[in-house]
């Protein structure tokens, strides 16, 4: 498993665009807990996580777009 620290620059470098604040209040309020590990008081991303997701979602988007086109086709 892969994780990176809540730090500006290391999401940025991730590719993740969300700011740590964002990361925080997502954990605070249980939103997505698989995608967080919390060692000792840091709390880091599961970056194999996150990409997983990433992939759901342009999945997703690509399923979704081929049933738009479909429709409008026929």
């Amino acid at each position: 498993m892969k994780i990176i620290k809540l730090k500006e620059k290391d999401l940025k470098e991730a590719g993740i665009p969300f700011t740590p604040g964002t990361l925080y209040k997502w954990h605070c309020i249980g939103k997505h807990p698989e995608l967080f590990v919390k060692i000792g008081r840091k709390l880091c991303i599961n970056l194999d996580f996150w990409n997983k997701w990433v992939e759901q979602a342009i999945q997703k988007s690509q399923m979704r777009a081929a049933k738009i086109n479909k429709l409008k086709e026929g």
